[in-house]
């Protein structure tokens, strides 16, 4: 169904079929040959060119009224529809509600029930907070639901997605502004949960506090001794960092409070503290990045590679030509496939000038030699994507004045300014429909304050269905020459987001790329972060987007200067999570990132810097610029070193998957099963587990916990923390925020009597109906052809008695 759509106006017009609009090109060549040598038999009539003229345009009116009433019009009619003024109200009954005064809100309930219907229905129950099955079993359509709940879903679907879906079937979700009557402290600690040997290891131990500040003594426990204690009062985040030993360390962190939950004051995490990997480094020089990696691991310096790699986690190989890796590719290809890592810097040795372009190394790296100018035919198309959703209309940041919808738009307007003059871009908004702002066609032939008014001026509305915007996106992309990208600008919380990761990664097989810009408050990061993954592109946040300038070349109009900075590209991957790096370099290796592989770091002028893919079981990491001795010196400086760690470390991966016999199991909470995974030459043997074999020595069980606290398995510990129903309590601002989706608001319970309104006013609801118009051309179609026959009748009439 297509449809001609004004964003922020309630009306449209469309056709149901616009296919059928293509057959009155052939109908219209068979009228015109058919009426010139069988219609017209009269010699007579014949003769006079108007009545022919004259039957061809009436036949060609007929058949396009007809051809117009099959495609079937239609327009989008707003009615307003008068509802039974009733209300469900869904009580949540989890135990972390039991925070809230049950009493105050019988009475609600009660003074509720006394002016209009009321029916009453509890959702969740006891350490299981399903707030989203609990919406979706009882909404109906065109109804009211009073959600009376913290809005803390540990369970079932997803509560946004919920709430999005009540926003489809005209279903309003109001809630209540409640305040905990009874006071409770909970406890977290995060960190690594794995650490090598004598590197340092950073934790925070995480307070937070509903119903009020409250003292308390929070004491810390590392392998069962004492490492700190204090007393406070309020939230606070604690922070230490330790060296620690190879093996498994415990660490608690202990409240002594008065509170109304006791099971979250405590709190266990284990760290796996490795031994040193095992790394050959391979190089023909003297190499400042050997001292920095020989610094934290177990390095090997050889000249050239051995027979068997066996021994080693990674391999790294700094500076070698393709020549001297010929004999041993298919060594280095089953090494790699076997999961393990391997790294290759570049130099004036490698890459371009090392001969590996069409080399039988090549293809194990996850970048070619080349230049982006090799990759595509000049042309950029970029489709920007606005979500104008009801969810975009709350504010950016709680004590600001913008709402995500203002952000988003001004965000579309920066990334336009940040495109080069001969880009082609379009710009698409949607909701659960899609619109089209502004077509595809480069920017120089635009008029760009007109553009950046029409922006401007979207109004934000309805639920969210990324598909819908992903699809037109994909649509106007997929036939157009050079690189094609979407950047999608939303927060994230869609209705079908299966759909919209489908989407991306079939815009991907078509050789389209998509961006993400998460914006808001409630922005869904995780969601966002696998649309570009899926998408093989980059996640933003809103103060990264200058960065889609690097990815879209537009530095390339500027003067290069000798040094270039290095930007992250890509900060959702393990090398680049939460990293920062000042670093620039004065040279580089003319490298293209492979079509599935990741560029998480480049230059200024988007220029790969470092790219990684996974090759078999193994990874690959190739960094394209030298190991420090003239290019990238300061990649090694201590502000910066941590990138080149953590690309070791990534290339290391599993290290026990060289070892005879290693376990590995994460911490878990209670209510949720965890798995331990065992590397070993047989079936591992167990009371209490059964495991099952998932892989060549790789066998699984799972582990359903009873009791919080320390579980050893083998070699290895769990810990074991209290229910997820007690980590988040008190009022979840973001459920305040998603009912707005809805048309609903967050009320005052003290006020029944503006809740009664509220509703009463709720059950008067506005519906978009189609209204069908094919009739109308129907019709037309006929009356003009009964006055074609009048006509033709008395015009006959008048040759005969006219003789």
């Amino acid at each position: 169904m297509t449809a001609i759509q004004i964003p922020g106006m309630m009306t449209s017009f469309g056709l149901k079929y616009p296919l059928a609009l293509f057959a009155y090109i052939p109908i219209a060549i068979i009228i015109i040959v058919l009426v010139k040598k069988q219609f017209l038999k009269s010699e007579e009539v014949l003769r006079k060119r108007f009545d022919r003229a004259f039957l061809i345009f009436s036949r060609l009116l007929i058949f396009l009224l007809l051809v117009i009433a099959i495609a079937n019009p239609y327009q989008f009619k707003e009615t307003t529809v008068t509802g039974d003024a009733s209300v469900l109200i869904l009580r949540d009954n989890s135990t972390s509600f039991s925070l809230f005064d049950s009493q105050e809100i019988d009475k609600l309930v009660d003074n509720i029930r006394q002016h209009i219907p009321v029916t009453e229905k509890f959702i969740g129950y006891g350490e299981r907070s399903a707030i989203g099955d609990g919406i979706l079993t009882n909404m109906q359509g065109d109804d009211n639901l009073l959600v009376i709940t913290d809005g803390n879903n540990n369970q079932g679907r997803d509560l946004g997605d919920m709430v999005v879906f009540a926003s489809l079937v005209n279903t309003t979700i109001n809630t209540l502004k409640l305040e905990p009557d009874k006071k409770d402290t909970s406890v977290f600690i995060e960190g690594p949960s794995q650490s090598i040997v004598d590197t340092e290891s950073e934790f925070f131990v995480e307070i937070a506090q509903v119903g009020g500040s409250a003292p308390y003594t929070l004491t810390l426990k590392l392998d069962g001794k004492e490492i700190s204690s204090g007393e406070y009062q309020g939230e606070r985040v604690e922070q230490f960092s330790k060296v620690l030993e190879e093996g498994y360390h415990q660490i608690v962190a202990i409240v002594d409070v008065e509170d109304h939950f006791e099971e979250n004051n405590i709190f266990y995490k284990t760290v796996h503290v490795l031994p040193k990997p095992n790394i050959l480094y391979v190089t023909n020089k003297d190499s400042p990045m050997f001292d920095s990696v020989a610094n934290i691991y177990n390095v090997h310096m050889t000249g050239s590679l051995p027979s068997d790699l066996a021994f080693y986690h990674a391999v790294i190989l700094d500076d070698i030509p393709a020549e001297r890796l010929e004999e041993k590719i298919d060594l280095i290809r089953d090494y790699i496939s076997d999961g393990n890592g391997l790294m290759v810097i570049g130099g004036q040795n490698s890459y371009e000038y090392g001969g590996y372009q069409g080399a039988r190394f090549e293809t194990l790296l996850p970048a070619r030699v080349g230049t982006g100018d090799e990759d595509d035919d000049g042309d950029v198309n970029v489709v920007i994507l606005v979500d104008i959703s009801g969810s975009t209309g709350i504010k950016f940041r709680e004590d600001g004045t913008y709402t995500t919808s203002d952000v988003e738009k001004a965000l579309a307007v920066e990334i336009m300014d940040s495109l080069r003059s001969q880009d082609k871009v379009s710009v698409v908004a949607f909701n659960t429909n899609s619109y089209l702002v502004e077509p595809l066609s480069p920017i120089i032939s635009k008029d760009m304050d007109m553009v950046k008014e029409r922006i401007r001026a979207l109004k934000y509305d309805g639920g969210t269905y990324i598909y819908s915007g992903m699809k037109r996106a994909t649509s106007m992309l997929r036939n157009k020459e050079g690189s094609r990208n979407m950047i999608l600008i939303s927060d994230g919380d869609t209705l079908l987001p299966q759909n919209a990761l489908s989407a991306a990664t079939y815009a991907a097989a078509l050789g389209i790329t998509t961006y993400s810009v998460g914006v808001g408050q409630g922005t869904v990061t995780e969601f966002m972060q696998r649309m570009a993954s899926e998408g093989k592109g980059s996640y933003f946040e809103p103060e990264e987007a200058e960065k889609l300038a690097v990815v879209f070349g537009k530095g390339e109009e500027e003067e290069v200067e000798e040094a270039m900075e290095l930007v992250i590209l890509d900060g959702n991957h393990f090398i680049t999570a939460n990293l920062g790096i000042t670093a620039s370099v004065t040279g580089y290796n003319q490298v293209i990132p492979k079509s599935s592989s990741r560029l998480l770091v480049s230059t200024e002028l988007n220029n790969p810097i470092l790219t990684v893919w996974r090759f078999g079981l193994g990874r690959v990491a190739a960094l394209s610029t030298d190991s420090g001795a003239g290019w990238s010196g300061q990649l090694l400086s201590e502000e910066n070193a941590a990138l080149i760690t953590r690309m070791v470390n990534w290339a290391v991966g599993d290290m026990g998957r060289n070892q005879d016999f290693s376990v590995d199991v994460e911490d878990t909470h209670l209510g949720n099963p965890t798995y331990i995974y065992v590397t070993a030459d047989q079936m591992p043997e167990s009371e209490d587990l059964e495991f099952s074999k998932v892989g060549e020595r790789r066998y699984v069980a799972e582990f359903i916990p009873d009791t919080t606290g320390f579980s050893k398995f083998f070699d290895a510990y769990t810990a074991v923390n209290y229910n997820k129903e007690y980590r988040d309590t008190g009022m979840n601002p973001e459920f305040r925020d998603l009912v707005t989706v809805t048309g609903g608001k967050v009320l005052d319970p003290s006020k029944p009597e503006e809740i009664v309104e509220k509703i009463k006013k709720d059950s008067q609801r506005k519906r978009l109906d189609y209204v069908y118009y094919s009739w109308i051309f129907a019709a037309s179609a006929i009356a003009v052809f009964l006055v074609e026959l009048l006509i033709r009748r008395l015009r006959e009439n008048k040759n005969l008695y006219g003789k």
